[in-house]
């Protein structure tokens, strides 16, 4: 019996250590499209968040702890550290507001906290451990979680992120099987759950319960899993989002459906998911504002700051339980090993919040730099952010909205870029080497932005002085596009010889 129970406990281990990590599909492709999507809405997100740390529902708002949890999943989902200096512009990040909160409220509240602290790689930390705790303590004889006597009866979306939360770090309810039985006895004829025992079968419910089966170990190929999965099938709209009231799809339902989707390993973007050559990733797309942030309905401006979260953890790939980084001793990106040329300079930026990476875990430092990009990176890098509000801009190809316009407006009127033309900056094309040593050297001294070689060239000068500071990056050429590899090197040499003064 000892040997049984030793064998069961080492089976549940490994079940949950392989589903305790979010990982993109492998059928899952990304592409150029959902990389400048994610790229708006982590500066919308910025752009939102109070000065105490936490997120508001929409912009100017109070911060609010449920928000604030969601924004913390999509930062980690997206390749962002939600517990780093970049994400604190008040001192405080968003992780040190949640774990700062009062004793959440109801169970989902502890099992949405918990799912934040373990996507930010604080699910061994006080406050999670802690939190896992009550949560487990919770069960009740019957395999539900959730309190007794308070109004938690019955409630099959609490027991499902209750499912989720322990699973972000590696723990099940203490009878698991009854859990998971509980669960299964609530699903609907149709294959779909609702949010609460006995009503009608929703798809947003029945997406987070994919995710939560599978989970605790469910196999994907369960009958539970595949009636589950066809439920879903059967909300698919025209559009390629998924509908719960009426017949017109919202984000919600289509991120969390798509998250479901990843979890089962199906791809989101194969033709069982296409009505009329359009999928899930195709609705979420046409979803986003001019701004970064994400509609919840066509049409339709619904808690701004939260939808955005939700659409950037179904576009990065990720489903949940998301799970912190775990170091692997060879550096941040599986694309960037420490002999690479760029290495030192890319991981210092990215551990700085100058630099992110993408959802898969990799930099990318081949990829071209857009010049909206590149004035991006320079605001973060001269902590221009917040500066460009208010400030006039007169390109017309950068209007209110845009999700560089902060940083454009800020760069320019500290003097460090110019346009095309007066009214020009052609934000989305490839930067060069020679724009990228004009705009760096605006941040010397002015005696120093002149001392160098003039040239028959507009960009002599500036590659001239930028070589004297030792500004040029490995096989420059003032003509040729930059890379990120190349702009990163070349910052990270303007950052400390700035310091060095």
């Amino acid at each position: 019996m000892k040997r049984q129970r030793i064998l069961a406990a080492l089976l549940l281990v490994l079940l949950l250590a392989g589903a305790g990590t979010a990982a993109a599909a492998p059928g899952y492709a990304p592409g150029p499209a959902v990389d400048r999507a994610l790229g708006r809405a982590l500066e919308y997100l910025h752009q939102a968040q109070n000065a105490d740390g936490g997120f508001p529902a929409s912009p100017g708002g109070p911060s609010s702890s449920q928000v604030t949890a969601w924004v913390v999943m999509a930062l980690a989902a997206a390749g962002e550290d939600p517990a780093g200096v970049y994400w604190a512009p008040g001192g405080t990040s968003p992780v040190a507001y949640l774990k700062s909160k009062d004793k959440p409220a109801s169970t989902a509240d502890y099992a949405r906290s918990l799912l934040a602290l373990a996507a930010a790689g604080e699910g061994e930390g006080a406050k999670a451990k802690e939190l896992a705790r009550v949560l487990a303590g919770r069960q009740q004889a019957d395999g539900r979680l959730g309190l007794a006597g308070a109004g938690e009866e019955g409630l099959i979306n609490y027991h499902i992120w209750s499912l989720l939360a322990l699973a972000a770090v590696g723990q099940a309810p203490p009878q698991r099987e009854k859990a998971l039985q509980w669960l299964k006895e609530q699903q609907n004829d149709d294959g779909g759950f609702c949010w609460y025992a006995g009503g009608p079968s929703d798809p947003d419910d029945t997406a987070v319960a994919i995710q939560a089966l599978l989970a605790q170990g469910e196999a994907v190929s369960s009958p539970a899993v595949a009636r589950a999965l066809a439920y879903l099938d059967s909300c698919q709209e025209k559009d390629g989002g998924f509908r719960w009231e009426g017949p017109r799809s919202n984000l919600a339902t289509s991120a969390w459906v798509m998250q479901a989707l990843l979890a089962a390993g199906e791809d989101p973007q194969g033709p069982r998911w296409q009505v009329a050559g359009k999928g899930v990733v195709d609705f979420l797309l046409t979803m986003q504002n001019g701004d970064g942030s994400f509609l919840w309905q066509k049409g339709v401006l619904s808690s701004p700051v939260q939808m955005t979260a939700y659409g950037v953890m179904a576009l990065a790939g990720k489903h949940f339980p998301l799970a912190g980084k775990v170091s692997s001793g060879q550096g941040a990106f599986s694309d960037l090993p420490p002999t690479h040329w760029a290495y030192q300079p890319l991981e210092k930026l990215a551990a700085a919040g100058i630099f992110s990476g993408y959802p898969d875990g990799t930099i990318r430092p081949e990829k071209e730099v857009t010049r909206a990009e590149f004035a991006t990176l320079l605001a973060r890098a001269l902590k221009l952010e917040g500066r460009g509000e208010q400030a006039p801009l007169s390109f017309t190809d950068v209007p209110p909205g845009h999700w560089a316009r902060d940083a454009i407006a800020a760069a320019a009127a500290a003097g460090f870029i110019r346009g095309r033309s007066d009214t020009v900056f052609d934000p989305e094309s490839s930067i060069t080497g020679g724009e990228v040593m004009a705009m760096l050297i605006k941040a010397l001294p002015p005696k120093e932005q002149t001392a160098g070689a003039a040239g028959p060239h507009w960009y002599s000068l500036p590659v001239s002085v930028a070589e004297k500071q030792g500004l040029l990056y490995p096989g420059f050429d003032p003509v040729q596009r930059a890379s990120r590899g190349q702009c990163a090197y070349s910052l990270e040499k303007l950052l400390a010889l700035l310091g060095k003064r």
